[in-house]
């Protein structure tokens, strides 16, 4: 894209519609060296570049993108080279410091409604260097607050299955789980040096394999938690290591290994 004359660090691609008419599915946001670019759903090579951070200049680390996260809606969260995060709203392209968390490293979004009624779609958990956050969908960045204070783990990925609970993996391979009624994370000490996890969304053909059901990817296979209160099993015939899994609707995993 001729528009874009900096290195381009991470980019997002809209999977849906939005609630703004005009921002629709096959959107791109580009977080580059200097700052955020959004292509429109409609448009080939024509891109537009969003407001710079206003208490930086241009070449300042704080508008070097490292990595960009959507919320359900659309919205837009990044993190810059100095580890702080901002947010653009889908109506609006002025980036605003989120300052309630720092070194973002993922996010989690609840896609649908939870048994517990203070926990719906649409709201979020944030993955950070200091543990987990959480913030509810119509409720201001200035409420987000840490799950549970005892947790200070550097998360790099959440999970969040059908049923609402959570699992979390942090920068060591190390597995929590994080139920959605007490959001106490306790470790789950049966299995470690894990690379990836992938939570089932839905029934599937094999019945040892339903919704709620947990893969973890390690360096000597891959592993299966049917449920809660299962243990956790290998599954034969791979032993290489893994490091991405995906499913597909029927309940098949896809698997990257090496």
């Amino acid at each position: 894209m001729d528009e874009i004359k900096y290195p381009v660090n991470d980019f997002i691609i809209f999977e849906k519609d939005t609630p703004n008419p005009n921002i629709k599915a096959g959107s791109v946001y580009f977080g580059t060296t200097n700052g955020v670019y959004f292509r429109y759903h409609n448009s080939q090579n024509s891109v537009a570049k969003i407001n710079l951070i206003t208490e930086c200049n241009c070449d300042s680390p704080e508008n070097n993108i490292k990595k960009l996260f959507l919320d359900l809606d659309g919205n837009l969260y990044f993190k810059v080279l100095c580890d702080t995060v901002y947010y653009v709203s889908l109506n609006s392209w002025t980036p605003k410091r989120v300052n309630k968390i720092n070194n973002l490293n993922s996010i989690a979004v609840f896609e649908k409604d939870t048994p517990n009624s203070s926990v719906k779609k649409g709201d979020i958990y944030f993955g950070t260097t200091n543990g987990i956050y959480f913030k509810s969908k119509n409720s201001s960045n200035d409420t987000i607050r840490k799950v549970d204070e005892k947790d200070n783990n550097f998360i790099k990925l959440i999970e969040i299955l059908p049923n609402g609970d959570a699992y979390s993996l942090d920068s060591n391979g190390n597995v929590y789980y994080v139920p959605f009624d007490s959001w106490e994370v306790t470790k789950v000490n049966e299995i470690n040096n894990v690379n990836i996890i992938a939570g089932v969304k839905q029934d599937t053909f094999i019945n040892s394999v339903k919704k709620n059901s947990v893969y973890f990817g390690k360096n000597d296979g891959i592993y299966l938690k049917v449920n809660i209160s299962s243990d956790i099993q290998k599954i034969n015939e791979i032993n290489n290591s893994v490091k991405l899994i995906e499913l597909s609707p029927n309940g098949s995993a896809f698997i990257l290994g090496s």
